[in-house]
């Protein structure tokens, strides 16, 4: 469900405006800035499923399997964590402002040959399906061959929440703030199906996506919501976001700026939809 800006040509279905909101392309929702609903999307406006007289086609979600690998990602995972030294660990801590042991919680290895800090990409079940690095200057890829639908998981997923954020590093930032049931997607746009299915394996009582502030974190986030619901994975309700304020471009920002408001908004998200969930089964 791919989101895009409305405009004159056409406006926002639920506002009637030419601005400010977003609309899916083929029709089942919009996020209007103006007309509230339940389930607001952070920074972005309200989401509204659209049922009566604009009826979107079938959705199908297509199912992929994890590739049969033809790399041992696990061994060369763990030959990238045995290289990272404590100096080494010190460095990439100070560089993304988290503490050391976070960088050990989160399994962040070393590749010498190419000097660039890795983190491991899974799939839904937690299988390692590629390497994602980054190196000091902040460039971003990875290892040949890696699956790049792969997700960055953190230190430990459970069933009483789930943060979906973007990247290694605004994954890495969260799991720093004390929020260690959180993964990270390969980009705002990829990563769908083994989020699915890891939603399905951990079937958590809440999610909360923090996506980046910009336009194409926002709309990217807003279509995975609407393939995880499309899905069945988790209903609407046990779904929120929140977004980075005006002076944060990312989670990882926000958490350097003002990590108790980030603890603290995110906190609130995940008790509000609690109380929907208690409210919808009272």
């Amino acid at each position: 469900m791919s989101m895009t800006r409305v405009s004159r040509r056409r406006p926002c279905p639920i506002c009637e405006r030419p601005d400010w909101c977003l609309v899916a392309a083929d029709g089942p929702a919009a996020i209007c800035q103006r007309i509230e609903s339940d389930h607001r999307v952070g920074d972005a406006g309200w989401l509204h499923r659209i049922r009566d007289d604009w009826t979107p086609p079938p959705r199908r979600v297509v199912r992929r399997s994890s590739p049969q690998p033809t790399i041992d990602w696990a061994a060369r995972h763990e030959r990238y964590r045995r290289s990272l030294t404590a100096g080494g660990r010190d460095h990439v801590a100070c560089a993304l402002g988290i503490a050391s042991t976070t960088v050990d919680r989160m399994a962040i290895g070393w590749c010498p040959s190419r000097s660039v800090y890795t983190w491991p990409l899974c799939d839904g079940h937690g299988r390692i399906v590629g390497i994602r690095t980054r190196a000091s200057h902040g460039a971003k890829r990875a290892d040949n061959g890696s699956d790049g639908s792969g997700l960055i998981y953190g230190p430990h997923l459970s069933s009483r929440y789930l943060l979906i954020a973007e990247g290694p590093t605004d994954t890495t930032a969260l799991a720093d703030c004390g929020y260690l049931s959180v993964v990270g997607l390969p980009s705002c746009r990829s990563g769908t199906c083994y989020i699915i299915d890891l939603i399905r394996r951990l079937r958590p009582a809440a999610i909360v996506l923090v996506p980046d502030r910009d336009d194409a974190g926002l709309s990217g986030f807003a279509s995975v919501a609407g393939s995880i619901i499309d899905s069945g994975a988790i209903p609407l309700i046990r779904i929120d976001a929140v977004v980075p304020p005006t002076d944060a471009t990312d989670a990882r920002a926000w958490a350097k700026k003002n990590r108790k408001d980030l603890t603290k908004t995110i906190a609130e998200s995940i008790t509000r939809i609690t109380s929907r969930s208690t409210e919808a089964t009272a």
